[in-house]
């Protein structure tokens, strides 16, 4: 998920163990407005604007695949 608001926009993403990248907005609606620790929340990503969307993706895909990468070499060694 690409957003600009954590409230409505990257929490609900994170609750289902998504990822999400929250975009900043200079103006939100009051009701959006919300204190959070984005950054300690796992699956939680920031992009100081849509032009660096693509180089966060693919981060997030690194992760993605080392996780991957790990999981399969756990499974390997445990096997021997």
């Amino acid at each position: 998920m690409i957003g600009n608001s954590v409230k409505s926009d990257v929490l609900p993403v994170l609750a289902i163990g998504g990822n999400a990248i929250h975009v900043p907005y200079e103006s939100h609606w009051e009701l959006d407005k919300i204190e959070h620790r984005g950054a300690e929340a796992e699956g939680f990503f920031e992009a100081a604007s849509m032009l660096e969307v693509p180089q966060v993706l693919e981060q997030i895909a690194a992760q993605l695949l080392a996780r991957k990468a790990a999981k399969v070499r756990a499974r390997l060694t445990k096997g021997r």
